[in-house]
């Protein structure tokens, strides 16, 4: 039988795994997306609740800034 405070522990351990880590990884997924010119806090949220996976997902985002300046220049050109 699990008693209280075996349950509380576990659930702080769980808290401070998410703080731990969840924070770094939601800080750089929304570093990621605003320099590809996504929206940060949406990522932030992503990298916050899936770890290591939003920031996988952030890092292989196409770049829309780099997309736009591209299709400038060539619209431009012509």
């Amino acid at each position: 039988m699990t008693s209280f405070h075996g349950s509380y522990s576990s659930i702080g351990s769980l808290f401070l795994f998410t703080f731990v880590f969840g924070l770094p990884c939601g800080l750089f997924c929304a570093s990621l997306a605003s320099n590809k010119g996504y929206s940060p806090w949406r990522w932030f949220a992503g990298g916050v609740l899936f770890n290591i996976l939003g920031l996988i997902a952030a890092a292989g985002l196409p770049d829309r800034l780099l997309r736009n300046q591209l299709r400038e220049a060539l619209t431009n050109k012509s």
